[in-house]
């Protein structure tokens, strides 16, 4: 089985944990538009991909 690429999991995790964080913002009452929270989630996982390091390849590439 592939290892799973770094920078997919980290963008894959960031974009849970901040649909996450707009559900929990809407329990306490904070109204957070449907567009910004995505917009949100997208810049959020997109900048968390970009930081994460690359996975290393089998063949040190």
């Amino acid at each position: 089985m592939a290892r799973i690429e770094t920078k997919v999991a980290a963008a894959t995790i960031t974009g849970a944990a901040v649909t996450v964080l707009v559900y929990v913002c809407s329990l306490f009452g904070l109204d957070v538009s449907e567009a910004v929270a995505a917009a949100a989630v997208t810049l959020l996982a997109g900048l968390a991909g970009y930081l994460a390091p690359h996975t290393p390849r089998p063949d040190g590439s």
